[in-house]
């Protein structure tokens, strides 16, 4: 119940309610100034009916949008199969027929405008495809608030309800609501083409659309300012507001314009009559500042990247709701300085109505996040997020960068494997990658594992060699939140020579779209050399995956280590490589990239200003496929193996060996010092336990990460 209760307030979209609200004040108003009477309790029902009347509808226009919805609005409740329609449907007919028995009992004379508002709008539906046509029908629609506003006031006075004072009310508010649903069709253009709705959006371009609208809403500001300017407070509230949506509208920020819009419409109403009632100009900020406000608390529906300043009231919400998660007024600090960081990302809105702040953190608000939260910034000593874990070494595929290469093909059994990850996930670890060798040609042991890890941040990490639609579904049954599969130039035939098989290209990328029509995030992982990132690859790789609607990048840098350990990289362009990563970074994680897919370097990621190197079980570490627990990945040395320890005992030793956080990383620091050690061990990796610590006994971690030394949580 509490469940459809909040998908049910988010449809309702309240901050929408202002512009009914206010047009239906615009009506009590007019009415009060012609007749002198003092206001009273009757108002206060006629404005709450009003105000509440467009949330309720709301219910009904998603569910005759349901199917340009799921392509405009897939987070929305109704359109992400999260509310219930039938209920939804039932709870809004009843909430309707009260608010109109409300209004028959203070005002039999109103009944007219909400029979009248309510056909309007159910045509509105059925001519949406009609371009124009639907804007005026839409807006007589809402001018019926008016109307409502002014008749509600008449009682049993049915022939003053039907007065040219109720028309002329209803012709003053009538433009502006022409001109709202008219813009709002700016962020609809993409699933009403869709589903067939004709706009002018979807007739014209928008360096055609966009002037038009300009010089309409310039005459109409012009005539509005030219009645209702004797205190000029109109002007300062409107134009900016005028300003500021054409501003949103060239930059393509169609809902941060939606929201302005609403905001624009909302003053106008309510500032109508403020010559002759200063007040309504009070109201007029108030309703501003309302839909600010609900606005952002609502969460965007539209939105799949959340930037801007909806972004920092985000982060600013999340803090607090740490630090009473976890009860906690120094987790409110820390938390600040930790979350901080990933400020510089876009947020990710997945259809569930929650946030993936950054690639290896847990989904807010999950028991997951908070866990990985209070185990980072209460738990002494801090544990980490999240591990890699490998189930098997099988693979048809011949990378040459393969950090396993030459890792032992035994596994663990497969009870103990459960077990060791059971003990994993109780030491708090929430975030898991889970991979092969090929994870596919190993599902029983691939399912077996999800089923230990339900209600965790799981990814899979697949090239989707040997996928079916039913290991698919069996996948999203398991809860995995995403896949991410290797894509490593956007040239199938370059791909498919690095991978060492035909058509792996194609088998990547179809297995990707299968999984998210599945339901489950997607991204690619990408290797590039310093040559490629210098020869403009990354903008290459940014249109492949945003063409195919992927969530994520992981770009990684080339490491010395597994096959290529023994490889010797030109250092002569890392440098500039590292730059242009790191500003590939920002670009495609600020709003003037609001659709392309999150990009996240590595060198970015593990530079001094984020979280530096997190290996080693500060943020992060690797399970080998024979139960070998290494720093990370792309580390090929060994704590211990899960066959013969507990978890616990080699955790402490690995990190006895890196005990703070360093913006060093070991990979770079130690590649070429690892590989040696490993050569003259027979070439197999990772490094055994005995020969890596000592290996490592006179290592040093230099270069403290700033942002963990000020949180000062590691000492």
């Amino acid at each position: 119940m509490a469940n459809f209760i909040y998908n049910y307030l988010r449809s309702m979209r309240l901050y929408y309610c202002f512009v009914s609200g206010t047009t239906s004040l615009a009506g009590v108003a007019f009415y009060h100034i012609l007749s002198g009477k003092p206001w009273g309790w009757r108002d206060a029902v006629i404005l709450g009916c009003g105000f509440f009347a467009w949330g309720i509808n709301q219910i009904f226009n998603d569910y005759f949008d349901l199917e340009s919805d799921r392509i405009n609005a897939p987070c929305r409740p109704m359109a992400a199969g999260k509310l219930d329609i039938k209920k939804a449907l039932l709870l809004s007919t009843v909430l309707m027929l009260i608010l109109g028995g409300a209004s028959l009992a203070v005002a039999p004379a109103a009944l007219p405008a909400v029979i009248v508002g309510a056909v309007l709008n159910l045509l509105y539906s059925k001519l949406k495809s009609i371009p124009v046509v639907n804007c005026l029908v839409y807006g007589a629609s809402l001018s019926c608030c008016a109307w409502f506003g002014y008749a509600g006031l008449c009682g049993t006075n049915w022939e003053k309800a039907f007065s040219p004072d109720a028309l002329i009310v209803s012709l003053q508010v009538l433009p502006i609501h022409v001109f709202m649903c008219s813009i709002s069709y700016y962020k609809d253009k993409e699933g009403d083409r869709a589903a067939g709705v004709r706009t002018l959006q979807n007739l014209f371009p928008d360096e055609v659309t966009l002037p038009l609208h300009i010089l309409a809403l310039g005459g109409m500001l012009c005539l509005f300012l030219r009645v209702h300017c004797a205190l000029m407070i109109p002007a300062l509230l409107l134009l900016p507001l005028a300003a500021e949506l054409f501003f949103f509208l060239f930059q393509e920020e169609y809902h941060s314009a939606t929201k302005v819009n609403c905001q624009l419409c909302a003053v106008w109403c309510a500032s109508l009559w403020g010559e002759a009632n200063p007040y309504l100009y009070l109201v007029a900020v108030i309703a501003f500042f309302g839909i600010e406000v609900l606005y952002h608390l609502n969460g965007n529906d539209n939105k799949r990247f959340v930037t801007g300043f909806e972004k920092l009231l985000f982060y600013a919400g999340m803090s607090l709701r740490c630090a009473v998660k976890l009860r906690s007024l120094s987790a409110l600090w820390k938390g600040a300085q930790f979350t901080r960081i990933f400020f510089c990302y876009k947020l990710l809105q997945l259809p569930s109505g929650e946030y993936k702040l950054d690639f290896y953190m847990p989904r807010y608000p999950t028991d997951a996040f908070f866990t990985a939260m209070k185990d980072k910034l209460i738990s002494t000593p801090p544990r980490p997020v999240s591990v890699v874990w490998s189930i098997s070494k099988a693979c048809a595929y011949r990378c040459p960068h393969c950090y396993q290469g030459f890792d032992p093909a035994e596994e663990m059994p497969l009870e103990k494997m459960c077990q060791a990850a059971r003990e994993v996930r109780n030491f708090g670890v929430t975030a898991w990658a889970v991979e092969g060798g090929e994870p596919l040609l190993r599902f029983a042991r691939l399912t077996a594992l999800l089923e230990e890890l339900r209600g965790l941040e799981v990814w899979v990490n697949s090239t989707g060699h040997s996928a079916t639609p039913e290991k698919i579904a069996r996948l999203k049954e398991l809860e995995v939140t995403g896949i991410m599969s290797s894509i490593h130039s956007v040239s199938p035939g370059k791909h498919d020579a690095f991978t060492g098989v035909k058509g792996s290209f194609d088998t990547a990328l179809e297995f990707l779209s299968q999984c998210r029509k599945a339901g489950m995030l997607t991204g690619f992982n990408t290797v590039l050399s310093d040559q490629e990132i210098m020869d403009g690859e990354i903008d290459n790789i940014m249109a492949l995956a945003q063409e195919h609607q992927c969530d994520y990048i992981q770009l990684i840098h080339p490491k010395i280590c597994g096959r290529w350990g023994k490889e010797k990289f030109d250092s002569s362009l890392h440098e500039k490589a590292v730059k242009i990563a790191c500003e590939a970074q920002k670009k495609y994680n600020s709003s003037r990239k609001k659709n392309a897919p999150i990009l996240t370097a590595q060198v970015f990621e593990e530079s001094p200003e984020m979280l530096g190197c997190t290996a080693g079980g500060i943020d992060r570490f690797y399970v080998g496929c024979s139960g070998e627990v290494q720093p990370c990945e792309f580390v090929n040395i060994s704590f211990g193996n899960l066959c013969h320890e507990p978890f616990s005992a080699i955790y402490e030793r690995m990190r006895s060996a890196f005990p703070v956080p360093s913006s060093d990383w070991l990979c770079g620091k130690y590649g070429e010092c690892i590989a040696d050690a490993v050569g003259k061990n027979g070439g197999k990796t990772p490094l055994p336990c005995r020969e890596t610590l000592e290996l490592v006994k006179d290592w040093k971690s230099e270069n403290p990460t700033p942002v963990y030394k000020k949180m000062g949580i590691y000492k």
